[in-house]
């Protein structure tokens, strides 16, 4: 039976961050062993850890590409807020975090690569933890060629952890399972079948054709499938009119090779949105299956609201975070009419808030479940629980050996996290999940009812109406690698 929890309205700012830039092509080389990494002491002292927060420079970013961060939190308020409370509590070993916010411009490379140098040569840093910005070649660039530890959002497929082994550490899921669940899931649902017309519409981006042709076809092939079709929509933010028209062009090939099951591997803008655009004018409503590549299933959400509810609302996919859970403490566990809320991790985030920020309680009571500033947290208790196993002899070796020992480790956006020293992402387990469009009814809502608590202030009516929300279908299971 299909259960009902709340939403979380952030997907869109991360998945707008992720298309700013082309992924790079790959090159594997054989991954470092934790055991010869040099025990380097940068940004070390006895009583400090110098760590890199680099934060996206908004005006700059969405001004070149006219882009609009509808996110109320912003990082270095999330940054401070865990901060301040892993210093006040005395640090690790007595060592505090000494930060260093950065501000960059994601569509500008060379600065990226500039940052990158002046980090990795200064000796002034230890490590640099980052909540989904900080992406591509630019990872490769702080582990592959610079050997300062990186915790990261950001994701691709697997070649990037092999080269930038054992300093590249993702929160987020590797891309490469998330084909390989996507798959299995599919043909468990009967989506997929032999008999199924399903095609595969991806990005021109040379890490999408990686994806499609070592990841995703050969985890069709296992299953005995094959697309119908296989092709591609351009992913240049700086072009989007031949988005618009290689889109009009493959929704019409869509239709007369009568395929009734896509998988989109496409990043929202500009060919997602294409792609959305011209099967709407055209009535076709095939069904997407939705994933966390490129953030689809989060995506979907605003996608599903305010642009393209008819082809959107209602499809499902599978997705490592905890899409559906409320932005609120009401309890976790049980599923009812009164949907659910944080997660014990994420409540633990949300009482650190409370505590670091009580003037900003009245009109930011809550923090978002998906959002920057339950990134920032997840980040820093990753960093934290790392340098406490590392112990007081703190260096880059015993760092990431502490962090290759975290096992079902609590964290916010995902159920837990596991690393291991050839384990380099994190996620292990999904839900599926289906963005939903609400009508504008209490009466007619499929999604639980608002919490009274965001509208008992003094001359606010009690609100009942939701809006929209990740509908959760099936709850946490292992990933199917």
């Amino acid at each position: 039976m299909r259960a009902t929890r709340g939403r979380g309205l952030v997907g869109i700012v991360v998945a707008t961050v992720l298309v700013l830039v082309a992924a790079p092509a790959s090159a594997t080389r054989s991954a470092d062993s934790i055991g010869s990494i040099e025990p380097v002491t940068d940004g070390v002292t006895k009583n400090s850890v110098t760590v890199v927060f680099p934060v996206v420079d908004l005006s700059a970013a969405s001004g070149a590409a006219g882009i609009q961060y509808i996110s109320d939190e912003k990082d270095p308020l999330g940054i401070h807020t865990y901060v301040d409370a892993f210093n006040e509590a005395g640090g690790v070993n007595g060592r505090k975090i000494k930060p260093k916010i950065v501000k960059f411009n994601p569509l500008k490379p060379s600065e990226m690569r500039s940052l990158c140098k002046d980090w990795t040569t200064s000796g002034e840093v230890f490590a640099v933890l980052d909540t989904g910005k900080w992406h591509g070649d630019n990872q490769l660039c702080l582990t592959e060629e610079g050997h300062l530890p990186l915790i990261s959002m950001w994701t691709t497929v697997t070649e990037w952890t092999d080269r930038g082994a054992p300093y590249l550490w993702w929160l987020g899921p590797d891309q490469a399972d998330i084909m390989r669940n996507l798959v299995a899931w599919g043909v468990d649902q009967n989506y997929l079948t032999d008999s199924t017309k399903f095609a595969v519409v991806a990005g021109d981006r040379a890490g999408d054709q990686l994806a499609v042709d070592e990841y995703l076809l050969p985890a069709l092939e296992e299953h005995g499938l094959e697309p119908t079709l296989v092709t591609t929509i351009s992913a240049n933010i700086d072009d989007p009119a031949t988005a618009a028209s290689q889109a009009k062009s493959v929704v019409s090939r869509l239709q007369s090779e009568g395929i009734e099951v896509v998988i989109p591997l496409l990043s929202i803008y500009p060919p997602l949105q294409s792609y959305l655009s011209f099967a709407s004018a055209q009535d076709y409503k095939p069904r997407l299956l939705l994933s966390d590549y490129e953030q689809s299933v989060n995506a979907g959400l605003g996608l599903a609201e305010s642009l393209y509810p008819a082809l959107v609302s209602g499809q499902e996919g599978p997705t490592v975070y905890t899409l559906s859970n409320e932005d609120d403490d009401r309890p976790d566990g049980t599923i009812t009419l009164a949907g659910v809320g944080y997660t014990p991790a994420a409540k633990a985030c949300w009482e650190t808030y409370q505590a670091q920020n009580p003037n900003r309680l009245k009109k930011f009571p809550f923090i978002e479940s998906q959002g920057p500033t339950m990134r920032w947290c997840d980040a820093i208790n990753v960093l934290k629980a790392a340098m406490e196993n590392a112990g007081k002899k703190l260096n880059r070796r015993t760092f990431i050996e502490g962090l290759s020992e975290l096992e079902d480790f609590p964290v916010a956006l995902t159920e837990a996290i596991t690393f291991g020293p050839k384990d380099f992402s994190g996620p292990s387990t999904f839900r599926v999940v289906a963005p939903t469009a609400n009508v504008k009814t209490a009466e007619g809502n499929k999604c639980p009812p608002r919490r009274s608590a965001w509208d008992d202030t003094p001359g606010n009516p009690e609100n009942p109406f939701h809006g929209s929300c990740w509908v959760l279908v099936e709850d946490f299971q292992p990933l199917q690698k």
